[in-house]
């Protein structure tokens, strides 16, 4: 399979594979429900290349459900990472530490 992709138009790329930044700078929005998003542009530097290599590495599956009153493909691959499951990228297991510190 294989699909067109535009990269980021934020990404500065990294000569040395994927680099987190800090999360000073970072912007909250309150959503409805106690729920909130968190933005921080530029935080993962080298995530086009990083992102290439998961859609080479990780095993992706597609999936069909059943919606109005018939099945449809799932417009999207999944794959499935519980917390003690080893990440497909180091990068990856670093961005999981940085957020939940």
């Amino acid at each position: 399979m294989s699909a067109d992709l535009q990269g980021s138009l934020f990404d500065l790329g990294s000569d040395d594979g994927p680099r987190l930044g800090d999360l000073a700078g970072l912007r909250r929005t309150e959503l409805p429900r106690g729920a909130w998003i968190d933005v921080l542009p530029g935080w993962l530097a080298g995530s086009d290349a990083l992102f290439a290599r998961l859609v080479d590495t990780v095993p992706w599956r597609a999936e069909r459900r059943a919606m109005y009153e018939r099945t449809v493909d799932v417009p999207r691959l999944l794959s499935w990472y519980d917390e003690t499951d080893e990440l497909p990228d180091p990068a990856l297991a670093r961005a999981r530490d940085a957020l939940t510190e």
